[in-house]
């Protein structure tokens, strides 16, 4: 006999494997990415390393209007979801890492400073064939530090501070 636990999270993983198109190993995938939580870090690690860090990387999504529905559909499981599509547009004009401008002397945010608890959905289907600035490559390395570190750097432009995050994040990519 199922406990009302075993019932309950039955029934999410069912609702997330009809979202991810039929995928059962996806949905259990999924549900792990969405109670992961950053409950520690290596104090002897560079940054220290993030302990319970679970990004997810879903694949063979064809479709850019499939981010904006999987988007939706997460937002009913999480108490907040920030949705960025991985456009050339996105990646040239947003601003995800916080930067000191010292004529203003005032640091300039960033979508990537989001306060506590937000889910990250990255949709990497949005990419066409094309030229990355400079920045844009920037800005990819700062998606990747913050998937793989759950840091965010703040360019001080003498020096980076690595400001620890805790963003449960999902990438979609084509292939």
């Amino acid at each position: 006999m199922a406990t009302h636990g075993q019932q309950l999270r039955d029934t999410v993983v069912e609702c997330l494997k009809s979202a991810l198109l039929g995928d059962a190993l996806a949905a259990e995938y999924t549900l792990l990415n969405l109670i992961s939580r950053v409950y520690a870090r290596l104090p002897d690690q560079p940054d220290g390393f993030p302990m319970g860090n679970y990004p997810l990387n879903l694949t063979n999504i064809h479709s850019a209007e499939y981010g904006k529905f999987l988007a939706k559909t997460l937002s009913n499981y999480v108490g907040k979801l920030h949705y960025f599509p991985l456009s050339l547009s996105n990646l040239e004009n947003s601003v995800l890492c916080p930067t000191k401008n010292y004529d203003a002397e005032r640091l300039v945010a960033s979508q990537l400073q989001l306060g506590q608890g937000p889910h990250l959905l990255f949709d990497e289907t949005c990419i066409v064939e094309g030229n990355l600035s400079p920045f844009a490559v920037k800005q990819l390395s700062t998606i990747g530090t913050l998937l793989q570190g759950q840091h965010i750097p703040y360019d001080f432009q003498y020096y980076c501070l690595n400001q620890p995050t805790n963003y449960p994040a999902i990438v979609l990519s084509a292939g």
